[in-house]
């Protein structure tokens, strides 16, 4: 929204330092991604208004789709909201209602080209706006170590510490403080258990508090973000066919414009590098039998892997030799083709390697306590073109979970009242989740943990602090199975159209959430026989 607006956005966690900070005025629009309707939260509502400064100023609220209407008209009529959204929430309908309000005209959606080139820049713009609520949570650990430094460090506040520590950890690392996150995590270590600290511990909380202080004072050692190079744009389906066999280049060409994919063809690999230079590819087609010698295909194949961001190279070969797949393979190729194939099962490899565009539609489902950790999520996918949900309250999980029907869940394995683990069994045991990809995002990756996490049945796991190419990899490999697994188990071959056991599932959560929202529920039957 900063961006489109071109407008100051300031984002904090709802608390009672954050309405003295709104009370300061200053504000055009106030956005309140709070669960309204508990008495806490209406309190902290009502404080902001009793200000002179901020008594007119509009606000648009983002509730839960299950919150009583009722209810929602009494937030309007008392405490002066001017717009209400539920959620799931439609960003574009969000930047609608601010235009609106702001009564200005609404800039068009920007359109990130190469989104492997923002996440730095995007993580950059997080950590700005986030270091001042990380610093409040560095200021409640130093608090605890004074306490433990007197000898009178409580349990809940030891608790709190132990929890506040363990979020530290798993967020401050993802901007690149990785000593700090090493520190936090040690602190983490000294505070749990119930044990009474003894000295040695304490003085060794206070050196550690110290010098996590002394690390986030300067800047993210990660570098700063570059400006984008001039690359030319790839298409939306740009593929480079390396082939001297013209009755394949002519029939993959034929293939690929039915399904909109653009191909460009050169019949060896003379100014193939020099081509590169000047276009941008999605993908390499790069066929082994092509003239003159395969030497230089491999070295192609290892230059192109190791491009920042790399281009997927599938490799065609008439010989399905295993020293032929091992060289490839070493040098960075994606998929190994034996010819003869149908030109459509090459271009089923080469849809499923397009790159980021794959992504764009993914629903993504996000679990974790700490909003430092979602907003880290928000900032690394927001350039790919995923729709995230973010949720931190476990206990609302299935609503939303049933309300979003996610194509990928990522869960926290520590969360208050339940745990990631239980989280992960609860969706297992339910048959219209049971195949849900769930990946776990942990700061506890002993033995013990992995194998609790994947004996509960998730897929897969990657380690916090996140770095966010291990984590979109990992995303987009999924989002392939998912969807391989659509196109096999849920299409009809023949029709086209969706299995009757697909249609029966999407019907059985369409009615459930009718139910849920008392809402009327139609079908229209359309008989084309």
């Amino acid at each position: 929204m900063e961006r489109r607006f071109a407008a100051a956005v300031r984002v904090t966690e709802v608390d009672y330092g954050a309405v003295d900070e709104i009370q300061g005025g200053g504000w055009s629009l106030l956005v309140l991604d709070e669960p309204l309707g508990t008495e806490e939260a209406e309190a902290r509502l009502r404080q902001i208004r009793s200000a002179h400064s901020v008594a007119e100023l509009p606000v648009i609220a983002c509730l839960d789709s299950s919150m009583d209407r009722e209810r929602a008209r009494v937030l309007i009529a008392e405490f002066g909201v001017e717009q209400i959204l539920f959620y799931p929430l439609n960003h574009e309908e969000l930047a609608q209602q601010i235009a609106r309000i702001l009564n200005t005209s609404l800039p068009p959606a920007p359109v990130e080209s190469a989104p492997r080139h923002h996440v730095r820049a995007a993580m950059a713009e997080m950590w700005t706006r986030l270091q001042d609520s990380v610093f409040r949570r560095l200021e409640l650990l130093e608090e605890a170590v004074a306490s433990a430094l007197e000898d009178h460090l409580g349990a809940d506040q030891r608790r709190e510490a132990e929890r506040e520590a363990h979020k530290l950890a798993g967020s401050i690392g993802t901007f690149g403080f990785m000593e700090a996150s090493r520190r936090a995590r040690e602190m983490e270590h000294i505070f749990e258990g119930a044990a009474p600290l003894a000295p040695s511990e304490a003085a060794r909380l206070a050196d550690l508090v110290v010098e996590i202080r002394n690390e986030l004072e300067r800047a993210p050692t990660n570098p700063e973000p570059e400006e984008d190079q001039a690359v030319p744009e790839a298409g939306p389906g740009s593929v480079l066919l390396v082939s001297g066999d013209t009755g394949l280049a002519e029939q993959i060409t034929r293939a690929a414009t039915a399904r909109g994919i653009q191909v460009e063809t050169v019949p060896d690999l003379t100014g193939v590098e020099a081509l590169l230079a000047r276009e941008s590819f999605r993908v390499v087609l790069l066929d082994l039998d092509t003239p003159p010698d395969s030497t230089q295909a491999f070295d192609l194949i290892g230059g192109l892997a190791t491009r920042s961001p790399a281009i997927p190279v599938l490799v065609l070969a008439s010989s399905g030799a295993f020293t032929d797949r091992i060289q490839a393979m070493r040098r960075g190729a994606a998929v190994f083709l034996q010819k003869p194939l149908q030109s459509d099962g090459i271009l089923d490899a080469v849809t499923r390697h397009m790159g980021d565009p794959q992504t764009k539609g993914l629903r993504l489902l996000a679990l974790d306590d700490d909003p430092h950790m979602l907003a880290v999520l928000r900032g690394m996918l927001a350039p790919t073109g995923i729709q995230l949900t973010t949720e931190s309250d476990p206990l609302r999980f299935w609503e939303v979970l049933e309300e979003t029907t996610p194509d990928l869940l990522i869960l926290d394995l520590d969360l208050p009242h339940v745990s990631g683990i239980e989280i992960c069994r609860v969706v297992r045991s339910d048959q219209r989740w049971s195949g849900l990809p769930i990946l776990f995002l942990t700061a506890r990756t002993d033995t013990d943990a992995v194998r609790r996490i994947f004996a509960a049945g998730a897929d897969d796991y990657v380690a916090k602090p996140v770095a966010g190419p291990e984590l979109l990899s990992r995303i987009r490999n999924r989002w392939e199975r998912i969807q391989l697994y659509r196109r096999l188990a849920e299409t009809d071959f023949l029709t086209g159209v969706v299995t009757r056991g697909k249609s029966v599932e999407m019907m059985e959560r369409l009615l459930s959430l009718a139910r849920r929202n008392a809402q009327p529920f139609s079908v229209a039957v359309l008989d084309l026989d």
